[in-house]
């Protein structure tokens, strides 16, 4: 395993709990690697799915998301050699894999990284009982496996001594192969988002020549378009010094500078 970059070590937490006894391996379906799968697991139950933040940077930090229709949470698990998978997103495609940091510390951290013939993309998928798997990898071996760290927010995925907890027990859901989102409102598309704040309706439309309105209770206001990319779109308010995101990949309007969230309700192209 090469050393790759250094990034902060997890914060040492206690892993998800809620101990069972194991029963003999199931009889698994064969991966099918033409498709996309949700992982979920069975502590945090079918609505929180493996998925990857958007946030606008590097948009490589695994997490255990609300489950949604997005391409962060479409896994594909493509086989390589002696019964080992690499795990890829719809979202950032084939060329970034689900790897573990090699810090030469706790060598813990889960992370999509730059896909390359290394040890820390190659996992295991080992059947463990109602349908769920273990999933461990080549380089830490079977006494590690992929875990969401018990700390109250019960969200962040980690590698964990290997143990008879329901963190690391994780299902694999099939989804339909047009992976979703071939048809949906993308940043690269859109054209209004409409958004709920505090039970207030507003909507932020394009006007054309990079010029968009919002329209709410306070009135009209204007911004200008100063990027897009696959699921975002960035505008700017100069006279108020005001900067938004529309978030197509979370359904959210972003206030930068001061984090305010806005539920994105629908969105059109």
């Amino acid at each position: 395993m090469k050393i790759r970059f250094t990034l902060s070590v997890l914060s040492v937490a206690l892993l998800a709990t809620f101990v069972l006894q194991t029963s003999p391996g199931f009889a698994a379906d064969p991966i099918d690697p033409n498709s996309y799968y949700k992982l979920t697991t069975q502590w945090q139950g079918d609505n929180k799915a493996l998925d990857i933040i958007n946030d606008g940077q590097k948009n490589n930090r695994p997490v255990l998301a609300d489950k949604a229709n997005v391409s962060g949470q479409l896994w594909k698990i493509t086989p390589i050699r002696d019964g080992y998978y690499r795990l890829t997103t719809s979202w950032q495609g084939e060329n970034k894999a689900l790897d573990i940091v090699n810090d030469s510390a706790q060598n813990n951290q889960p992370i999509l990284a730059d896909k390359a013939d290394v040890s820390g993309q190659f996992w295991k998928l080992t059947p463990i009982q109602n349908n769920h798997y273990r999933l461990t990898t080549m380089w830490q071996g079977d006494g590690k496996s992929l875990d969401i760290i018990n700390d109250g927010k019960n969200n962040t995925p980690t590698l964990a001594d290997s143990g008879n907890f329901t963190g690391q027990f994780w299902k694999l859901t099939k989804v339909s192969q047009n992976k979703q989102n071939d048809d949906a409102v993308k940043g690269n598309n859109v054209k209004a988002v409409f958004y709920k704040h505090n039970n207030t309706p507003g909507v932020v439309m394009s006007v054309g020549g990079g010029k968009w309105m919002e329209y709410n209770a306070d009135g009209p206001n204007q911004f200008r378009e100063v990027n897009r990319d696959e699921w975002s779109v960035y505008l700017s308010d100069p006279a108020r010094q005001m900067q938004i995101q529309l978030d197509l990949h979370r359904k959210r309007v972003v206030w930068i500078g001061n984090s305010d969230l806005y539920e994105i309700t629908n969105a059109y192209k």
